[in-house]
This record gives structure tokens, C-alpha cells and sequence, in this order.
């Protein structure tokens, strides 16, 4: 959490800066901080309360610290997929970037908000909420071993997201490899001297966003898929144990 903290106040010192993508920082980051500090408080209770106190609690708050832990997971696992749509407009169209500017990158941002409030919403009111339970690790249901078919849905599909999104991205990276040359090849040919420095000028501040968004993407993809794949094994094979 504190490197979310440091990683979104260094996002904001530079917030002029166009070569890195700071609304996509900005996101992500408020999303890790309050994802840690949710589960932080369910396992901190756990720890520090006496156990029938730690039920009390769950009974009363811990489904609205479960909710915000998991709206916080899933909105960085949306945005990646606003990132990999962005990463190809870049492709398509590398000069026009007004689709996605910073505010209206705010504002995808806040519509993903809404959609996964309002998933995690409806379980949340039904018969069937979700509790994260510390002294298991294991996020029960009211209605236990049955689960909500929105609760059902995202379960299942939820891994597909990272996954699908990190194959795209390694594809997308092998492109760019594979035509780089020839576009600084024909700028040297087309351009003048000067406007030839112009364009190199930014195109290498194109290619470093480039880059960082690339970086980011693929890091947040990898690590969501990590976590889904375990999850999905843990769903699959509940009595298996790593040694």
C-alpha cells in the first residue's frame, strides 16, 4: 500500500509531464490503495479481535469491505481493458489521440466505476451477498455452496479478461517490433533535415508513452492473470494443497 501511496503522489508531482500516462496511473493506483486497505482491515480485525467480535464485525460491515475490496480489483482489471483499446487506437491512428485524452480517460473511467458498482451491487442486496473470510481466505456466500448468477458469472468469466488482454498486448508489442524500422525509414526519406528532427523529436516521445503504457498493461494483466489462474484452480481443485 505504501508504494501505491508514493507511486500516486510521484503520479501527481509530474502530472504535466505527456510521457506518462497519468490518468491510468491515477486510477490504478486509488483503486490498489483502497483494494489494500479493505482487505487490510478484514484480516487486521481478524487478527486483533477476539473471533466471535471478528463474526460481529462481518455480520455488520464486512460485506461492504468485501464489496470494495473486489469493485477495486475489478475496475483496474476494466481499465486494462480501456489501456488495450487505447494501445490499438494508437496503432490505427498514432496522431489523433483525442479519443483518448486525459479527462475523457477520466470519464471511461468513472462509466467503468458505475458498471461494477452496479454488478457487485445487485448480489449485494439479493439473498445471496458476499463475505470475505479472513481465517480461510475464501469468500463465502449468504447462501453457501450456491453463489448469485451475477456472483456465478464474473467468477467464471473473470479470467478471461487478463488472459485475453495479455495475449492482444504480446501481439500488439510484436508489431510494433516488427515495423518500427521501416516507419523511421521512411520518415528519413520523406522528411527534411529539419522537420525530420521534429518528427524524430516526437516520435521517440510517441514511443516512450508507447512503452510505458505497454509496460503497464502487460504488468497488470500478467499479475490479474496470476491471480485468476489461482483462483480458478482453488474453484476447481478445493482440496489441493501446495507444498
Amino acid at each position: 500500500m505504501l508504494y501505491d501511496i508514493a507511486l500516486l503522489m510521484a503520479t501527481y508531482a509530474y502530472r504535466n509531464d505527456q510521457n506518462i500516462p497519468f490518468a491510468y496511473l491515477t486510477v490504478m493506483n486509488i483503486c490498489g490503495v483502497l483494494c489494500k486497505i479493505a482487505f487490510i482491515t478484514d484480516f487486521l480485525t481478524y487478527l486483533l479481535l477476539p473471533y466471535h467480535e471478528y463474526l460481529s464485525y462481518r455480520e455488520m460491515i464486512g460485506r461492504e469491505f468485501t464489496m470494495l475490496g473486489t469493485l477495486t480489483y475489478f475496475i483496474p482489471m476494466c481499465v486494462s481493458v480501456l489501456m488495450t483499446s487505447n494501445r490499438f487506437f494508437i496503432l490505427i491512428r498514432p496522431t489523433d489521440q483525442r479519443v483518448f485524452g486525459q479527462k475523457r480517460i477520466f470519464f471511461y473511467s468513472f462509466l467503468i466505476l458505475i458498471l461494477c458498482f452496479t454488478l457487485l451491487l445487485i448480489p449485494r442486496l439479493s439473498y445471496c451477498p458476499v463475505n470475505f473470510f479472513a481465517s480461510t481466505l475464501v469468500f463465502l456466500t449468504a447462501c453457501a455452496p450456491e453463489r448469485h448468477p451475477v456472483t456465478k458469472f464474473t467468477n467464471i468469466n473473470a479470467i478471461w479478461v487478463p488472459t485475453t488482454l495479455l495475449f492482444i498486448n504480446v501481439i500488439m508489442m510484436l508489431y510494433l517490433k516488427s515495423i518500427r524500422y521501416d516507419i523511421f525509414s521512411r520518415i528519413r526519406q520523406k522528411s527534411s533535415v529539419i522537420s525530420m528532427s521534429c518528427s524524430n523529436s516526437l516520435a521517440q516521445s510517441q514511443i516512450r508513452r508507447e512503452h510505458m503504457l505497454m509496460r503497464q498493461t502487460v504488468a497488470i494483466t500478467v499479475g490479474l492473470s496470476f491471480y485468476e489462474v489461482g483462483s480458478l484452480l482453488m474453484r476447481t481443485f478445493p482440496t489441493l494443497k501446495l507444498f
